[in-house]
């Protein structure tokens, strides 16, 4: 865990600060308001991560290449910044909370998700965002872009999508196995 405050007020983590480090789990405390820009970057160890509230800004590459499986990017996050969780090949679950604003160029490239969910808060995806995501089979729009099964707009968020739409995730877990029915048809998608 880091710490809880220095000097009583609240800092941003530094470039490259523990990037290829041997950490295993990382706790980001609320007065942390900015991650820097390769702030953890290719740190294989690491394999659970929590983002308090707080936090505004994660820069580019700042976990790219890591281990995490899942993360929750709390509502206090307005700006993904390129490349943030690029190739983390572990990434199977991303919860995007109410507040971001803008997801960069090459976000989640890469990762292993199977289902996301834009919130209504989000005004812009970049080119790439989700690419190479093609694991990707459920998109749940609550934003204003318009987002359009095998579309590469938007970052290619629904380029490899089965189905888009606004309700509640329709991916059923049985048995660990994680299935998507659509149109009828019963998909098996991990």
């Amino acid at each position: 865990t880091l710490p809880s405050s220095y000097n009583g007020g609240s800092y941003a983590i530094a470039r490259y600060a523990f990037a290829k480090s041997d950490l295993t789990s990382v706790v980001i405390p609320s007065c942390v308001t900015e991650i820097g820009e390769f702030a953890f970057f290719e740190c294989r160890s690491l394999v659970s991560l929590t983002i308090a509230n707080g936090v505004n800004r994660i820069g580019y590459d700042a976990f790219a290449e890591t281990d995490i499986p899942s993360v929750e990017i709390p509502g206090s996050v307005t700006e993904l910044v390129g490349d943030c969780f690029r190739d983390c090949r572990l990434l199977s679950e991303v919860i995007l909370n109410e507040g971001i604003e803008y997801i960069g160029y090459s976000t989640f490239a890469g990762c292993p998700i199977c289902t996301v969910t834009i919130p209504s808060t989000v005004t812009e995806i970049e080119n790439y965002a989700f690419d190479r995501c093609d694991r990707l089979v459920e998109v749940i729009n609550r934003s204003a872009l318009d987002i359009e099964v095998r579309s590469d707009a938007n970052g290619s968020v629904a380029l490899y999508a089965l189905t888009v739409h606004t309700g509640a995730s329709a991916i059923v877990n049985e048995n660990g196995f994680l299935f998507l029915t659509v149109d009828g048809i019963n998909y098996l998608v991990g």
